[in-house]
């Protein structure tokens, strides 16, 4: 019992120091990157009610991994001891140079659990807390080895972002619906904000015989269609107004 008390006191004390500790960070803006998931001049062939292009907008982040295992000094009452190469981390403020890195499958949401590195990836900082848009709390500090190192990944896409508009993100893409009679049924579907469902939708019809056909600046080569298969190629454009 005694020590017991004694553990919720010196949790007690350390909670309390560590909400003192509050930094300011300097959030850093997302990347709107513009994807497309085809390239032009290649030849594709798909079978019926699949995706023929997809192309749009999305937000991302630059995207680290620790280099190694990482394990937490002074972990304490934390569960997680140790951070392990498949973690993927965010880019997502400075605190002063140093990069705050914040685990991507939190979300970016209030109390995601973030590192903190120095430009060349090494740990400062563990565990900090995040209470505000732009105020972290410090949960853990001790002694990093010189080996706790991030490094960069490929960077992660993030659909909602806190302080942007979800309406710049967009995607659409068409679909290969067979043949009807003498004529090729193309589905058009147009995604936006959250990406769950469509919010627009669009059925057309090409002759069969067309061997050039267009839609929405995109225009393509059909080389063989068949109720179950279409074989084509990108020629150029775009279904959508770059930013």
């Amino acid at each position: 019992m005694k020590k017991n008390i004694i553990w919720l006191i010196l949790c007690i004390l350390c909670f309390g120091m560590c909400f003192g500790c509050q930094q300011s960070m300097t959030v850093k803006d997302p990347i709107l990157k513009h994807e497309r998931e085809y390239s032009f001049n290649k030849i594709y062939e798909i079978p019926t009610g699949s995706v023929m292009v997809g192309e749009g907008f999305r937000f991302y982040y630059k995207a680290f991994r620790p280099k190694g295992v990482i394990f937490v000094p002074n972990a304490g009452i934390y569960p997680k001891k140790e951070l392990r190469p498949e973690d993927k981390y965010l880019w997502f403020g400075n605190i002063s140079t140093d990069m705050v890195l914040c685990r991507s499958n939190y979300g970016l949401k209030p109390a995601s659990i973030c590192m903190v590195a120095d430009s060349s990836g090494r740990v400062t900082t563990g565990w900090i807390n995040r209470v505000g848009y732009s105020r972290y709390v410090v949960m853990v500090q001790g002694e990093w080895k010189e080996r706790d190192i991030f490094e960069p990944i490929d960077d992660i896409p993030i659909i909602e972002v806190e302080g942007y508009q979800k309406k710049d993100v967009f995607y659409c893409e068409l679909i290969f619906g067979g043949i009807a009679k003498d004529f090729i049924k193309i589905s058009y579907r147009e995604f936006k904000e959250d990406l769950a469902r469509p919010a627009f939708y669009q059925e057309m019809v090409y002759e069969r015989g067309d061997k050039i056909i267009a839609f929405k600046g995109l225009k393509m080569e059909i080389l063989d269609v068949s109720n179950q298969s279409i074989r084509f190629r990108i020629i150029e454009g775009s279904m959508v107004n770059k930013k």
